[in-house]
């Protein structure tokens, strides 16, 4: 039996990546060699399930006590603790593997973005421009550079290589994470606002995406006639489309026109996670029903529901050899409540 590596994250809130995303309080990404994952929960406790895709069937649980604003590593067979990387002063937000798995790249409350030398926990170089708390980090595809969006209602394009700000986009609304398409030519915002109506004197939700252009950051393309609000967006593994949750469904919407191509229905509550395949043909879904569904992308199929979560799956993820699927989630020990859950 393989021995993999799991990296716990302890932190709130979310990060949108290149293939799965999780509404508030949930970040989640796998290591480019399938050794090890990192995530984060601000419970008192963080439960790791995962399951073999093939049959259903669940491999392990993990049980682990929380460590908050760091990053942990454990061993996923053992559970055993390998190493802790500190030095955020706040919650931690949002964390990225760099392609080549050698560092992580994570985002606090503390308005500063990190790297991380995965082997020793070091940290290699902050990264400081944002004035409000870190929502969201993201790589470009070469791991050249990233993408960052906060509570300034800024994205910031920076240079890996030596922390400089590449170019800044000023964002006039309230931008919750950020996501890069796989051909890493556009980044993808999602935005839930209260825009304000002189004429009627009334406030209304607004909920859309915007899409700009990474080489000039010029905005190319919004969607706003949404009703209900975006916690999750993703690009297709193709580029061509955009996935997003509408309560307890899944929407995949073709990206030039704006039309809805495919709805995936299925859950009994909001969805609040959901995950690409690396190879694009399977889409993974956690709901506040607590159970996790696999679905066919091309036709919107359901194959099949992992069921065992004691709490809603926020959080979720394939392994990159697409055999595993991995959930998790923090609670608390004075009464229970749920906070924030992650995988894979």
């Amino acid at each position: 039996m393989k021995k993999f590596v799991l990296i716990v994250l302890l932190g709130i809130f979310t990060s949108t990546l290149l293939f799965s995303g999780g509404i508030a309080d949930a970040s989640v990404t796998f290591s480019p060699d399938n050794r090890s994952i990192i995530s984060w929960s601000h419970g008192d406790n963080v439960v790791i399930k995962y399951w073999n895709v093939s049959n259903g069937n669940e491999i392990n649980t993990i049980s682990q006590p929380n460590s908050k604003n760091g990053i942990k590593q454990w061993d996923v067979t053992t559970g055993r603790e390998i190493r802790t990387f500190s030095g955020h002063t706040n919650s931690i937000r949002s964390v990225v593997f760099t392609p080549d798995g050698k560092t992580i790249i994570s985002g606090s409350n503390d308005k500063t973005i990190k790297q991380w030398d995965v082997t020793t926990g070091r940290e290699i170089r902050t990264f400081s421009g944002h004035t409000g708390s870190i929502r969201s980090v993201v790589l470009t595809p070469d791991g050249k550079t990233i993408i960052s969006c906060s509570a300034d209602n800024k994205i910031i394009i920076w240079n890996i290589s030596n922390g400089q700000i590449i170019r800044t986009i000023f964002v006039q609304e309230n931008i919750d994470s950020v996501s890069i398409s796989p051909d890493g030519k556009n980044i993808i915002s999602n935005y839930n606002d209260v825009i304000y109506d002189e004429y009627d004197d009334e406030e209304y939700d607004e909920y859309g995406l915007i899409i700009w252009d990474v080489a000039t950051g010029r905005e190319i393309k919004r969607y706003n006639k949404f009703n209900n609000e975006i916690n999750i967006v993703l690009f297709s593994h193709d580029s061509k489309n955009i996935i997003i949750n509408q309560n307890n469904k899944i929407i995949i919407i073709e990206q030039v026109t704006g039309r809805e191509i495919r709805t995936f229905t299925g859950h009994t509550s909001s969805v609040n996670s959901f995950a690409l395949s690396r190879d694009g043909k399977y889409i993974i879904s956690g709901s506040n029903d607590k159970t996790i569904k696999q679905w066919d992308v091309s036709s919107g199929r359901e194959i099949r529901t992992f069921s065992g979560l004691s709490e809603s799956a926020r959080s979720l993820g394939y392994s990159p050899d697409g055999r595993m699927i991995i959930a998790a989630y923090g609670t608390y020990n004075d009464d229970g409540g749920l906070d924030n859950i992650l995988g894979f």
